[in-house]
């Protein structure tokens, strides 16, 4: 497991979306999803998304970010 909460919090978000997007199917991309966004603008909109990463900034581990 991960140490570092931030880094952990993205890869259980992406493990989400990856869950999501596979058991909705290939072909559900683009199906209106009234009053809500389709799929693929949910994952071009969070795509762009860099706020977050931003001010986290770096993730560094091991000697570079002195953990022992």
């Amino acid at each position: 497991m991960d140490g570092h909460p931030a880094r952990s919090r993205w890869r259980r978000l992406g493990r989400c979306y990856l869950h999501r997007y596979a058991a909705a199917g290939t072909g559900a991309c683009d199906l209106p999803r009234d009053p809500g966004w389709t799929l693929r603008r949910i994952a071009e909109h969070v795509a762009g998304i860099t706020w977050y990463a931003e001010r986290v900034g770096g993730l560094r581990f091991g000697e570079l970010a002195g953990i022992r």
